[in-house]
């Protein structure tokens, strides 16, 4: 039984369960002693005057004992059931709810400084995104490819439908837990998607979502995963709260081919070696289609 000295009326509870527990302990560990009671009569008077006598003694205390440990165990469980009403009722009263005031707060000051961007802001943003990885792709497959109207708004409009497919998945899988803001800014950094824990002492998780429709080099992986490791950095120092980045890649099969697996363990790797934080997840629009909280939950606590 650990007792917990955080709070001194959650002192008082787990005082309260400890003494219940003892309720029960105590009449099973002192019944599951055979003590002298399977000794057969002749087994006793052959033993020496000394011995007998003591085997009379423990056996005197014994049932002294055993007239003793129901009142014991009664007693402790009353008290240990007040104790531990008497401590609950004053946590929740006087302790806890003040807490889940302050969290209350500190989700709206939160909410405040991390400003929502204009739709301007966020159109533009994508698009810039677009155009780099549609001239990372004329790079490197020495492609002729014009830059044309069409094709970066429809990796814009695909980065949109995948992020709020995202976003709808992790309001429905952690509302209780968590608040959802998406599209928000604080200081110079942006962010696609924060996930806000409602307790103050679990962390938070930030979310950098990107749409692939040209395919990707190593390099532009390991840059992304850079910048959502600065973002959150920034959300800690600025909001002074825990934080985990999550790189989220999403695409086609096609887009990942046989690389995916090479690409991710690769980089676990390097930010293993540098000791930072950060998960990096593929998927496909199809998976991203059939994520459930299951498997959602799975992927974050990896």
């Amino acid at each position: 039984m650990k007792f917990e000295y955080s709070d001194f009326y959650k002192f008082i509870a787990s005082v309260g369960i400890a003494l219940i527990s003892l309720a029960v302990l105590v009449p099973w560990l002192f019944f599951r002693e055979p003590f002298d009671l399977l000794l057969k009569t002749e087994d006793i008077t052959n033993l020496t005057p000394l011995a007998q006598s003591i085997i009379q003694n423990r056996q005197t205390i014994l049932q002294i004992v055993i007239n003793i440990i129901p009142w014991f165990s009664l007693g402790s469980l009353i008290l240990g059931l007040i104790t531990f009403v008497i401590g609950g009722i004053n946590w929740f009263n006087r302790t806890q709810r003040i807490m889940d005031k302050m969290s209350e707060l500190n989700l709206a000051i939160l909410e405040r400084q991390l400003a929502s961007q204009s739709t301007t802001e966020v159109i533009a943003q994508k698009e810039e995104e677009a155009k780099a990885q549609v001239e990372e792709h004329i790079v490197t497959t020495e492609e002729e490819t014009v830059l044309e109207p069409d094709i970066i708004n429809t990796i814009v409009q695909g980065a949109y439908r995948v992020e709020k497919q995202l976003a709808d998945k992790l309001k429905m899988c952690f509302a209780k837990t968590h608040d959802v803001l998406t599209e928000r800014r604080l200081g110079a950094a942006s962010y696609d998607i924060v996930l806000v824990s409602k307790n103050n002492r679990a962390e938070d998780y930030i979310f950098e979502v990107k749409y692939i429709r040209q395919g990707f080099k190593y390099n532009w992986l390991r840059d992304n995963v850079l910048k959502t490791v600065y973002a959150s950095q920034l959300y800690e120092v600025k909001a002074k709260r825990e934080s985990l980045p999550v790189l989220v890649v999403i695409g086609s099969e096609s887009m990942f081919g046989t690389t995916k697996i090479g690409y991710q363990k690769r980089i676990q790797e390097e930010l293993a070696s540098t000791e930072i934080r950060a998960l990096v997840i593929f998927l496909t629009e199809q998976e991203l289609e059939e994520l459930d909280c299951i498997k959602l939950n799975n992927i974050l606590k990896t």
